[in-house]
This record gives C-alpha cells, structure tokens and sequence, in this order.
C-alpha cells in the first residue's frame, strides 16, 4: 500500500500542480487585467488633468474675447462720435457755404442794381444837360 499510497500522493499531487498552474494561469490573467485597468486609470487621470488645463485656457480665452468685445464697442462708440462730427461739420461746411454764396449773389445784385441806376442818372443828367444847352441861344466869340 505504500505504493498505493504513494501513487495516490503523486496524482493528487499532479492534481494540485495542476490546479496551482490554473490558479496561476488566472493570476497572470488578472496581473494582465489589473495592468490594464491600472493604464486606463492613468489615462484618465491624464485626460482628466488635461480636460482641467483645457476648462482653464478656454475660461481664459472667453475672458480674452469678453476684453477684445468691451475694447470693440469702446472703440466702435469712438468712431461713430467722430463720424458724427465729421457729418456735423460738412453739414456745417456747406450751411456756411451756402450763406457764403448767398451774400455774395447778394452783393452783386446790389451792385449790378445801384450801378444801372447810377448809369440811368448819369444818361438822364447828360440828357438835361443837352437839353438846356440845345434851349439856350449860343453866343459867338468876338
């Protein structure tokens, strides 16, 4: 029997060997599984840490385009103030310039008028004056 027995200790010994290769073969597959799920748990941890950094440069870059926005209506106001006095001032340019060209029309209307009527005195004046000297006897020279 000892042979028996020792038989009986081999196989269940081959039986235990076997046993400790599947269990191991098991370990070795769950090492394999707790490695992947330890590089999917770092990369997520990156994208996490990433995603942080890229909420902060995006929050930066809407405080940034807030800025250039209230920089943007500043600036528009500004030039619309200047367009506005620049419309005010060739409005102004041309009322002046009509006024300008209303007087002189003006002048030359009162010129040209106290001209010609100075010119018809002067005719009229000639006029007498050929009269009376056309009434008046001509004396001869001795």
């Amino acid at each position: 029997m000892d042979q028996d027995q020792q038989q009986q200790v081999f196989t269940t010994l081959a039986v235990l060997r076997e046993q400790l290769q599947t269990v191991m073969e098991r370990m070795e597959e769950l090492k394999a599984g707790v490695s992947e799920m330890l590089t999917l748990d770092r990369t997520i941890a990156e994208l996490s840490v990433r995603h942080e950094q890229q909420t902060r440069e995006l929050s930066t870059q809407w405080a940034r385009i807030d800025g250039l926005a209230k920089e943007q209506d500043v600036t528009t106001r500004t030039v619309d103030a200047w367009v506005n006095r620049g419309r005010g001032a060739w409005v102004m340019a041309v009322s002046l310039g009509t006024m300008a060209q209303a007087l002189v029309l003006a002048s030359v209307a009162w010129t040209f008028n106290h001209v010609r009527a100075a010119e018809d005195a002067v005719l009229l004046l000639n006029q007498r004056v050929q009269m009376l000297e056309a009434q008046q006897p001509r004396k001869v020279a001795p």
